[in-house]
């Protein structure tokens, strides 16, 4: 795949919407060239910067007529494609409170999904894609072993299950969770220094995320019994969150709830 800055010369003086013009046509942007050319021109994105990052490049958006995205405006894609989980996406984040999380999830991702496969010595016969994913199960199994005695199991499609609770209460040395994370039990996050959920996170019992700095939750996030966002920087639940008991905000003032969720909100 040829990056961007092939078609692009980053001049000192030229305007991020304008370098993109040189060379969106030839990109191989997130969602196709043809997505953000089409909601540049009609207003409902804006380039915010573009950004390099080891041998990618990641533009960053924000919305401005594109979705109800106040308290989450900013998007960040590189021009990278996804091979795991999702071939079809490139690499980026979801939408974010600020540029800086977009970019730092963006980095993230492409890290754990894409430059992964720098480190792992390619054997003959193994093909790029099977090669990543040992890697990356490898990264899996080091994040439960630094956490001590945990009964998991990891999928063929590299999705994990969690057959017990995953008690990581005030644990500062968590900063992140493994994608597509499946807890059979509660799960505990009070006190961690996790600033994002995963993608595809299910929690079988209640899930407490009281005093993180998480500003946001992701779609389709389900939880069994209760959520607790007590003292969290959350603003406004997703569409597509499913919760089978309470929710308990505390003081937070939330600006969305959507009807489903209404009634299970207490402070």
């Amino acid at each position: 795949m040829k990056l961007v800055r092939e078609h692009i010369e980053f001049e000192r003086g030229i305007e991020p919407r304008d370098a993109l013009k040189i060379g969106i046509e030839s990109s191989d942007w997130g969602y196709g060239p043809h997505y953000l050319k089409h909601n540049i021109e009609n207003n409902r994105l804006e380039i915010v910067s573009i950004e390099k990052y080891k041998t990618a490049l990641i533009l960053i958006t924000k919305s401005k007529n594109y979705l109800p995205l106040e308290d989450t405006p900013y998007f960040a894609m590189s021009n990278i494609r996804c091979e795991i989980p999702d071939p079809r996406r490139n690499i980026g984040s979801n939408w974010r409170a600020t540029k800086e999380e977009a970019l730092e999830e963006a980095k993230d991702r492409l890290d754990n999904r894409y430059f992964l496969k720098e480190s792992i010595e390619f054997e003959r016969g193994i093909e790029p894609r099977e090669a990543m994913k040992i890697g990356k199960k490898a990264q899996i199994e080091k994040w439960f072993d630094d956490l001590g005695n945990i009964n998991y199991k990891i999928e063929v499609d590299l999705s994990i299950i969690v057959e017990e609770t995953l008690n990581l209460y005030d644990k500062k040395n968590v900063t992140s969770l493994p994608e597509n994370l499946q807890v059979n039990g509660n799960m505990d996050l009070e006190g961690t220094n996790i600033t994002r959920l995963p993608e595809n996170l299910t929690v079988r019992g209640w899930l407490d995320l009281r005093d993180t700095m998480i500003s946001s939750l992701p779609e389709n996030l389900s939880i069994g019994d209760s959520l607790v966002i007590i003292n969290t920087k959350i603003t406004s639940l997703p569409d597509s969150l499913m919760v089978g008991k309470e929710i308990f905000i505390g003081d937070l003032k939330l600006k969305y709830i959507p009807d489903h969720l209404k009634e299970k909100i207490y402070n």
